[in-house]
């Protein structure tokens, strides 16, 4: 069952001793700004309009740090478009938009970006995101950890895409750790992490991988609030960070946009205390943290 199957659906809010070493990509995280040159009494003059494109799975944090900013920049105009990450690397990849601003739920869909000239000035890595393992309800199978994964009774297992940067981290995690034989011909691959989260929802695979932030899903998208999992489904916990290393959500200036100077103050304010406390509340690791679990290149 190796076939790439697609699967339709919505949008998640937001998704063993083996070392992964996961290069950091151009643009590493900064220490966060201080929260007195971020709050009230710091307003600034900046007007205009900034326009950013969200992942689904950044949706929560956003809405919260689009508030924070508004109150921060009350002269400016704040709008987004949402959609799956793929769907907007594609956009910005190929010039089908022109937003100021891209949030990059992963560091492969970023690098692409970069490839194609589209990023103006250096990134930006405002969280991390671990991956995490979830199950049918019950965890009838007793799945502990990546290496149950070679469990003859598990019939199926999904997991997001090596071309998503979920995938791609994963996709190694499993040859380092001597599992990728065992699970090749049982595995399902979904385009993006949502897509593993259905399948596991409607009872097709046993057990998947996600973003561990797509565990906190909500509907709610004008004042979205952290919730737990659905019961058709069990999150086992989080995959550690020396078997997999926090993935960067990255932010990234678009080359030619129209509201430069406001695309970089929204950048910049990603990494402000507030901001990174909203991050926190989604279940992302904080910019610094993450970067300090992530391996050094060497």
């Amino acid at each position: 069952m190796d076939a790439r199957a697609f699967a339709g659906g919505g949008f998640c809010l937001p998704a063993l001793a083996v070392l992964v070493a996961v290069w950091a990509c151009p643009g590493c995280s900064r220490a966060p700004v201080s929260e007195s040159q971020t709050g009230p009494q710091a307003q600034s003059q900046v007007g205009g309009t900034v326009s950013v494109l969200v992942p689904g799975g950044v949706l929560g944090p956003y809405i919260e740090i689009k508030d924070l900013f508004a109150q921060r920049h009350p002269a400016l105009v704040i709008t987004h478009e949402m959609n799956s990450i793929q769907v907007l690397t594609r956009w910005v990849v190929d010039q089908e938009r022109l937003p100021d601003v891209w949030l990059s739920l992963g560091d492969q869909e970023m690098s692409r970006a970069v490839q194609a000239g589209r990023v103006d000035g250096e990134l930006l890595t405002c969280a991390h995101m671990q991956l995490a393992l979830i199950t049918k309800a019950g965890n009838p199978l007793g799945i502990e950890g990546l290496a149950d994964l070679a469990q003859a009774s598990i019939a199926e297992v999904a997991l997001p895409d090596p071309q998503n940067s979920a995938g791609f981290h994963l996709e190694r995690a499993l040859q380092q750790a001597g599992l990728s034989e065992a699970l090749a011909d049982r595995t399902w691959y979904g385009p993006e992490p949502y897509h593993v989260k259905e399948r596991v929802a409607w009872g097709h695979a046993d057990v998947g991988v996600i973003y561990y932030p797509c565990s906190l899903e909500t509907e709610e998208t004008s004042e979205p609030t952290p919730t737990r999992m659905p019961e058709s489904m069990h999150l086992v916990g989080k995959i550690p960070w020396d078997v997999v290393a926090p993935i960067p959500v990255q932010a990234a200036v678009i080359r030619g946009c129209n509201h430069l100077d406001a695309g970089r103050a929204f950048s910049q304010f990603l990494l402000s205390e507030p901001a990174q406390r909203a991050f926190a509340r989604w279940g992302f690791l904080p910019a610094q943290t993450g970067a300090e679990a992530r391996p050094s290149p060497r």
